[in-house]
């Protein structure tokens, strides 16, 4: 068995007798090749964005990343491609949540985050919108 470097780590390739081999999935090398994209933006220490605020990067199965911050544990999907420009948008919407109102910061209600919400629209899911559409029900029945 060897191994191949990639640019987050190694990916394990075996020969079976048979000549067949088998190797990282093309899905997965780009996915961690977004990863460390997306690292290296983020060491770039955007106030809305420092390093230090992100905890964990998940990979889903389809290749799609999702972050987690240290203080609010939402997830982010951010979804696979166009690192860069996912990036700079993330920074743009957590600045207006990170904003105080009245002693009370807008992010604190977040959900979750959905990067590929619809082409060039990122959506920002909190506990109160969720009760919305309840609530219309409600009046639509009275």
């Amino acid at each position: 068995m060897s191994k191949r470097r990639t640019a987050a780590g190694s990916c394990s390739i075996s020969t079976d007798t048979d000549g067949s081999s088998n190797r990282c999935s093309l899905e997965a090398e780009q996915a961690w090749d977004e990863v460390m994209e997306f690292l290296r933006r983020l060491w770039g220490n955007n106030a809305h964005l420092p390093a230090h605020s992100l905890s964990e990067i998940h990979v889903t199965k389809d290749g799609g990343i999702v972050l987690y911050l240290v203080e609010y544990p939402f997830p982010i999907f951010f979804g696979r491609g166009e690192v860069k420009k996912k990036y700079t948008r993330l920074v743009e919407v957590l600045k207006p949540l990170y904003e105080s109102d009245k002693g009370h910061r807008i992010i604190e209600e977040v959900e979750y985050i959905q990067m590929e919400y619809l082409e060039n629209k990122v959506l920002v899911a909190t506990a109160e919108a969720a009760q919305v559409p309840e609530k219309a029900r409600k009046q639509a029945r009275k």
